[in-house]
């Protein structure tokens, strides 16, 4: 919670992909009310003029080695974060991935590298997971152990389609999750 609205922090999308574009217009156009308050990290693919064109402010987060950083400097300098409209991990509400195909062993170990950087921040700071609609798999034996953990963390799943749905029941060797759904 940030000055009493909700905080959403928008993972999973870039703005060089045109339906990654899409799909963050449609998400700010569906939940923009009043009471919400978009995020991210800035990055090479997301730089902070752009995400300022969406109201997107600039989340105060680090990954991979330096992720034990996002928890300590907010707690040290929380005026000078809240100065200048800069969210800590402690104020994010919901993560909500919105990429669109990133949770396959196709891609190799950098997205599962970032998903353990996003399920230990949520672990963490007890932050709600939504993954919606995206296709997933197939899976390596190490890849399947990690989206297993993100299936059992997240509070729900949305599947774009019935392969995935089949990856991820043979990732997980579960059909009952009920936080899974095919949409």
């Amino acid at each position: 919670m940030y000055k009493n609205k909700i905080v959403i922090e928008l993972v999973g999308f870039d703005y060089i992909n045109h339906g990654s574009i899409l799909m963050l217009e449609s998400v700010i156009k569906g939940l923009n009310t009043k009471n919400c308050i978009f995020c991210n990290s800035p990055s090479i693919d997301r730089p902070i003029e752009k995400n300022s064109k969406y109201n997107i402010l600039y989340l105060f987060n680090f990954s991979g080695f330096y992720t034990l950083l996002s928890f300590i400097v907010p707690i040290l300098f929380k005026k000078l974060l809240n100065k200048f409209s800069i969210i800590s991990v402690y104020d994010v509400d919901y993560i909500i991935d919105i990429s669109g195909f990133t949770y396959s062993s196709v891609w190799g170990n950098k997205p599962f590298i970032n998903l353990l950087s996003i399920l230990i921040r949520s672990y963490a700071t007890r932050v709600k997971l939504i993954l919606l609609p995206q296709a997933f798999g197939p899976f390596s034996k190490f890849h399947s152990l990690i989206f297993k953990i993100l299936c059992k963390r997240s509070n729900i799943v949305y599947v774009r389609d019935k392969i995935s749905f089949n990856h991820i029941i043979k990732a997980t060797g579960k059909s009952n999750y009920n936080n899974i759904k095919l949409y």
